[in-house]
């Protein structure tokens, strides 16, 4: 109960970086160790693997892209866009249905399909939602934009100890 008044009692920007803790370690953390371990083979070798990701050609910019101008530009179109549609609509769109169909499309667009579900955008998409609708877009980006730099760093990390690709 203490930790929830001390939650409650922060400031937005506080709140958002607590949401940002969280959102990592019981999300992403988990589904990158996984992923991670299947392309390092930890878990035995698989045939199927294709990386998503490879450190060859990668530079500053990418990092910028990364980090800045993507959760920018997908927090405008997947947040942005049906907080509009809400703000304006509210009697006639939920809440929730303009969030969850926001995060399928955001975790869609991040790869996936209907054998193949991205569990960790749809929750991410999600909590990007619930922040935008109850602090602002601008604190939707931020948490993007830390989620996917640390992501990032994790990406690399791994890539710079298991070889050419994570």
């Amino acid at each position: 109960m203490r930790l929830l008044h001390y939650y409650q009692s922060r400031p937005p920007l506080v709140k958002t970086l607590i949401d940002f803790v969280w959102l990592f370690f019981l999300v992403e953390l988990p589904i990158l160790v996984l992923a991670v371990a299947f392309s390092l083979d930890f878990l035995g070798p698989r045939e199927d693997y294709e990386p998503q990701f490879s450190i060859e050609g990668l530079d500053p910019t990418d990092l910028l892209r990364i980090v800045l101008i993507t959760p920018f530009i997908e927090e405008l179109v997947f947040r942005g866009l049906p907080l509009v549609i809400y703000s304006s609509l509210k009697s006639h769109f939920s809440y929730w249905l303009l969030g969850l169909s926001s995060a399928v499309l955001f975790a869609m667009l991040h790869g996936g399909s209907a054998q193949n579900f991205p569990l960790n955008h749809f929750v991410a998409g999600l909590v990007y939602w619930k922040i935008a609708v109850e602090r602002g877009l601008s604190h939707a980006v931020l948490l993007h934009a830390l989620n996917n730099l640390t992501v990032g760093l994790i990406v690399l990390g791994a890539t710079a100890l298991g070889g050419e690709e994570a």
